[in-house]
């Protein structure tokens, strides 16, 4: 049985990996030819295929993981919905070249309470680990700076690694999931969320058990129409993404 952890209000949690900002307004419209523009009767419009690339709607890329990781964690750790967002607004994480990680920060709120504190989470591709320091580039984030610095616990298809709290970064509970297919998960927990508040939220109650719960799920993944797979030159899809975020964090966000 695990233990509700009640977070007194550490300090600010460590940065992750890519904190990607908003993009600014989107391409102009494109005027299609009267030929091309009216479908047949009969006929259904397909709609726009799914991307991992920034755009002026969603300017952070990978939105169908960022949603599956939220909706995720709602399940595990939040199922009445009263403490996470309803949206993801940023998105944390890279790539090792031909294996993406993809993360986001997650708000964690008390209605009619002060403070908000962070809930981290972010899935990696299978084969994300064989990269050089790949496991330690993850799980860092996590409070695992390596495998011998946590506790390890046999997952149903892996290793769960538990991380002891960490007062200087405020992180108040850390877990790693490995899976055989060399993909990780990760969750951190921290009561200030030092991106949009000064005020710690005065206690996240998420469980161990909750928590493993969570980075155990066998349907959390990156989205497959985001995959690497998908991709001719999976490691320039990482590189052309991860440029195309950043120059819209310099742009600032969209009006």
């Amino acid at each position: 049985m695990g233990v509700a952890l009640l977070l007194p209000g550490f300090g600010p949690a460590a940065p992750g990996e890519l904190d990607v900002a908003g993009a600014g307004d989107g391409p102009a419209a494109v005027e299609v030819p009267a030929e091309t523009a009216t479908a047949p009767p009969d006929s259904e419009v397909p709609s726009a295929e799914p991307t991992d690339v920034p755009t002026s709607d969603d300017p952070f890329g990978f939105p169908l993981t960022r949603q599956l990781l939220l909706d995720t964690a709602v399940e595990h750790l939040d199922p009445a919905h009263e403490h996470l967002p309803a949206e993801t607004s940023n998105r944390q994480g890279g790539g090792n070249g031909t294996a993406a990680s993809v993360g986001t920060k997650l708000g964690w709120t008390i209605p009619g309470a002060d403070g908000e504190g962070m809930v981290q989470v972010a899935v990696t591709e299978a084969g994300y680990v064989e990269g050089e320091y790949a496991f330690e580039s993850f799980a860092g984030t996590f409070g695992c700076v390596s495998r011998e610095v946590c506790t390890e616990q046999p997952g149903p298809d892996g290793t769960v690694y538990v991380a002891e709290a960490d007062a200087e970064t405020g992180m108040a509970l850390g877990i790693v999931y490995e899976r055989a297919d060399g993909s990780l998960v990760g969750i951190a927990v921290n009561a200030l969320f030092g991106n949009n508040s000064v005020t710690p939220v005065s206690n996240v109650d998420i469980t161990v058990d909750q928590a493993i719960a969570f980075v155990t799920d066998p349907d959390l993944q990156v989205a497959p129409p985001e995959a690497a797979d998908d991709y001719e030159d999976p490691a320039q899809r990482i590189i052309d993404e991860a440029v195309t975020a950043t120059e819209g964090a310099a742009a600032g966000p969209a009006e």
